[in-house]
């Protein structure tokens, strides 16, 4: 059936984000999950955020991305996050800057960890 690999994907893209969530929380002093739970649950709401809200914001922000030739983008990436991070409980971001700076090291090891799949 068509949804049992839609089903799938997602839950490959989830297992990628909780990992690429650990790897930055570790690399950053900024960013505090209390336990696994609240790490997975920031993966599922980031998730869940990158494929309903951050198309919106992104068509929505179209003139300004334009206009800064496409770097609005790691600023909305970082508006997911940090939206991410303050609707799950157990998780913790110091700063809206540090949600930027986040976002950009998840992108790096999604794409990493992407990269290492195929």
């Amino acid at each position: 059936m068509w949804y049992s690999s839609v089903m799938k994907k997602m839950l490959i893209v989830w297992g990628v984000n909780i990992l690429s969530l650990w790897v930055v929380a570790a690399l950053m002093k900024s960013i505090y999950f209390s336990d696994f739970w609240a790490l997975a649950l920031t993966a599922l709401i980031l998730s869940i955020l990158n494929v309903t809200l951050k198309p919106i914001l992104k068509f929505l922000s179209l003139p300004i991305s334009v206009l800064t030739l496409g770097l609005f983008a790691i600023v909305i990436d970082g508006l997911v996050l940090y939206l991410a991070i303050h609707l799950s409980s157990g998780s913790y971001i110091s700063s809206f800057g540090s949600a930027i700076l986040a976002s950009v090291l998840v992108s790096i090891v999604n794409s990493g960890i992407n990269m290492l799949m195929e």
